[in-house]
């Protein structure tokens, strides 16, 4: 190939022909690079299928435990905890396993000891009614109208007792079937107190109601709200010291009606002040069963209070005793 400048060759190129190069070391070389790439694509499809194998496992190993715990807690098995693991969605759902596992026990215990609670509860007087009748059948105590009261005075405590736990227990399955109509809290309020103002004066105690001249208008189902008043009341005439002060007060705060009572000494601890919503629950156990307690008045007045779209509130009264605060709207829900 000649190189032109200005019409002038300036330099001539010349190529030469390689060497031929065999044809066998081409098939050679062809072969030993596709064996090599065979055997490098092996090594990366193993390697691939093992770090998937790995991460499966990885991610399947929490799924599977919580198969296993959602099982075993299904079954009844409330002590199983899974250890938190993964990312921020794994871990949630296994803290929501450990949380929902943790309620259920706890529910479990609560089932456990109401149960127990309830047959010792019911035991009490039907011991006392096996043992007057026994009584009277063996000629020990002769049948006479005191004899006939003593019973009827242990039925009837049976059959409260029956009626609050059966009040409380459909409170917590559904709501409680309640009749609402106009009417005044301070009449109730008013006629509650005169029921209970002989008895508080038997116990040595002076029932006192604060305000409730006014009509305060409300829309409440009114016979579950006297049996809310008889166990305030109820409570506080037992709880109280002689002599002693109870003050019932019935007002308006806002959209609300307020339901106050207050007694005097003695008060309780506020350990034990949280919990006497509870069923069951009392501050001082043989001392509550002699003078007749259940422990289920509060759990009805707050049940009832639910009822109606309140709540109650237990608070140091400032005469030295307890404060039951029942807030409720003037037209229930």
């Amino acid at each position: 190939m000649n190189v032109v400048v200005g019409g002038r060759v300036v330099a001539v190129a010349r190529g030469l022909l390689a060497p031929a190069v065999p044809l066998g070391i081409e098939l050679d070389f062809l072969r030993r690079e596709y064996r090599h790439t065979r055997a490098l694509a092996l090594i990366l499809g193993v390697l691939m299928a093992l770090a998937a194998w790995l991460a499966a496992r990885a991610w399947a190993r929490p799924l599977v435990e919580l198969r296993q715990a959602t099982s075993r807690i299904a079954a009844g098995d409330f002590a199983v905890r899974l250890a938190p693991r993964g990312g921020d969605e794994l871990a949630d759902a296994l803290h929501n396993i450990n949380s929902m596992a943790a309620s259920l026990g706890e529910l479990e215990k609560t089932r456990r000891i109401w149960l127990a609670q309830i047959s010792h509860e019911l035991r009490t007087p039907l011991t006392a009614l096996s043992g007057e009748l026994d009584a009277l059948l063996d000629s020990v105590r002769p049948l006479t109208i005191e004899a006939v009261e003593s019973l009827r005075e242990e039925v009837t405590r049976l059959a409260r007792l029956i009626d609050d736990l059966h009040l409380v227990a459909l409170a917590d399955v559904r709501a409680l079937p309640c009749q609402f109509a106009p009417d005044d809290a301070a009449a109730v309020v008013r006629q509650a107190a005169a029921r209970f103002a002989p008895r508080a004066a038997t116990a040595g105690l002076e029932l006192v109601v604060a305000g409730c001249e006014a009509p305060v208008a409300v829309c409440w189902d009114t016979r579950r709200i006297e049996q809310l008043l008889a166990n305030l009341l109820a409570n506080a005439v037992r709880y109280t010291d002689a002599p002693g002060r109870i003050v019932l007060h019935a007002y308006r705060e806002g959209n609300a009606t307020v339901l106050d009572v207050r007694d005097s000494k003695p008060g309780v601890p506020p350990d034990r002040r949280i919990r006497l919503l509870e069923p069951l629950f009392r501050v001082e156990e043989s001392r509550d069963r002699n003078q007749g307690g259940s422990g289920l008045g509060l759990s009805v007045c707050a049940a009832i209070a639910r009822a109606h779209g309140g709540t109650v509130e237990l608070d140091q009264s400032d005469l030295g005793g307890l404060r039951v605060c029942v807030r409720l709207p003037a037209r229930a829900p």
